[in-house]
Parts: C-alpha cells; sequence; structure tokens
C-alpha cells in the first residue's frame, strides 16, 4: 500500500509540488525567530569585547601614568581633564608626555585628585568609559585598584 501526497498533506490538491502560503510563513517565522537569537548573541559578545578593550586600555594608562610619575614625581592631569580616543583624538589632558593614547571611543576623565600633588588630599583616581559598554571603570592610582560603576 502506497501513501500518496494526499494523505500526508491533505491541504495540496492534485499533483502540485509547490509549497502552500501556511508552509512558508513558517518558514519566515522559524527564520525570524533564529536571527532574533542570533543578533542578541551578538550584541552581548561585542559589548563584552569593548569591555576587554577598556579594561586594556586601563592598565595601559595606569603603566604610563606611572613611569612619568618615576621620571616627573607627579601624574599627569588634573581634575576636570579627558582624554578621547579615535580618529582623531582629543581632550584637554596632554597624552604627549604619556607615550599612550586609547582607542577608539576609550574616554578617560580625571575625577578626583590632582596629579602635581598626588599624595595631598584626594587619591588620583580617572574614569574610563565607552559607548557601548553599559559600565564605567574607575582606577584608583593610592590603592591601584579599578572599580565598576553601573550607568
Amino acid at each position: 500500500m502506497q501513501v500518496g501526497l494526499r494523505a500526508v498533506c491533505p491541504i495540496r490538491r492534485g499533483d502540485s509540488r509547490a509549497f502552500t502560503l501556511i508552509e512558508l510563513l513558517i518558514v519566515i517565522a522559524i527564520l525570524g525567530i533564529l536571527m532574533a537569537v542570533g543578533l542578541t548573541g551578538i550584541q552581548f559578545y561585542r559589548s563584552k569585547a569593548y569591555e576587554i578593550t577598556l579594561r586594556h586600555d586601563i592598565e595601559s594608562f595606569a603603566k604610563a601614568q606611572e613611569v612619568y610619575r618615576a621620571e616627573n614625581n607627579a601624574y599627569l592631569g588634573a581634575v576636570g581633564d579627558f582624554l578621547e580616543g579615535g580618529p582623531p583624538r582629543s581632550g584637554s589632558l596632554d597624552a604627549a608626555g604619556l607615550a599612550f593614547s586609547p582607542s577608539a571611543g576609550v574616554r578617560i576623565e580625571i575625577v578626583s585628585g590632582d596629579g602635581q600633588h598626588p599624595d595631598d588630599g584626594d587619591p588620583f583616581k580617572v574614569r574610563f568609559s565607552h559607548p557601548q559598554v553599559k559600565k564605567r571603570f574607575v582606577y584608583n592610582f593610592f590603592t591601584q585598584r579599578t572599580t565598576e560603576e553601573g550607568i
């Protein structure tokens, strides 16, 4: 006994080999769900990649500042100074003496302390941010630790 196409799919008529509208809609819906899941995963990993870049810039900036302090007995910058990476690099912090350039999109802002007198009063702290990362990081030069801030 042979099972024909009509027994499997009663909507089809005759010997038609075309897809029905319902079959096409189901395939489109499944593809849409797969794309939504895939894009969510891509956004997550993209944000993580920017966060890794931000953490790398924190380490590089801290090392550059420590070298600068060893040579000049002071950190470079004061509260309100900032530096943004990317073409073109911008900001009020003169990073030429640091031998450091932030990655594109990374903003470095001095939020506490005075680089010329790092041992007086407030500790020297610098905030790092990127528009694609939902966290900001603050590096404290006194404790040499990084803390996270939510946005």
